[in-house]
C-alpha cells in the first residue's frame, strides 16, 4: 500500500496530487481521512489537486472560497456506455449511482454480471431500510 504523505511545511511553491484517499476504509472513515487531509492542506494554503470519490467532499467549496470543484466531462448512455468528452468543467460531477455499473460494463464485464449488479443496486435500499 502507498502511504499518503502530508506535508509539515508549507510552501507557495510546493504543489500536491492526491487521489483515492481513504481507500480500504470504510466509506465513513474514508470520508472523514479524505476530509481531514483537504482541510489541513487548505489550512496550510498549498496548491493541491484533490482527486476522490466522495461527493461528500464537494461541500467544501460551500465552506472555503478558495476551493474549487471541476470534474472531466462525460456522457452515461445505458445503450452506447460511457463516453468521455476530455474536457473540464467547472463544479462537481452530477452522475447518479449507477455510474459505476455503466463503467463496469463499458469496461467489458460479463452481462450477467452487469444485471446481477442493477439487480442488487435496486434491492439495497429496501432491504437496510428494513433493519
Amino acid at each position: 500500500m502507498v502511504k499518503t504523505l502530508i506535508p509539515t511545511s508549507s510552501f507557495y511553491d510546493v504543489v500536491n496530487f492526491y487521489q483515492s484517499t481513504g481507500r480500504a476504509t470504510s466509506n465513513e472513515d474514508g470520508v472523514a481521512i479524505a476530509w481531514s487531509i483537504a482541510e489541513f492542506l487548505l489550512v496550510k494554503r498549498t496548491m493541491t489537486f484533490f482527486v476522490t470519490h466522495y461527493p461528500q467532499l464537494a461541500s467544501m467549496a460551500d465552506i472555503y472560497p478558495n476551493v474549487q470543484n471541476q470534474h472531466l466531462g462525460a456522457v452515461v448512455d445505458g445503450e452506447k456506455g460511457i463516453r468521455y468528452m476530455h474536457k473540464i468543467f467547472p463544479g462537481p460531477c452530477q452522475f447518479s449511482s449507477d455510474y459505476g455499473v455503466e463503467m463496469a460494463s463499458t469496461c467489458g464485464w460479463q452481462q450477467n454480471v452487469v444485471r446481477m449488479v442493477r439487480l442488487v443496486c435496486c434491492l439495497l435500499p429496501i432491504t437496510f431500510n428494513h433493519l
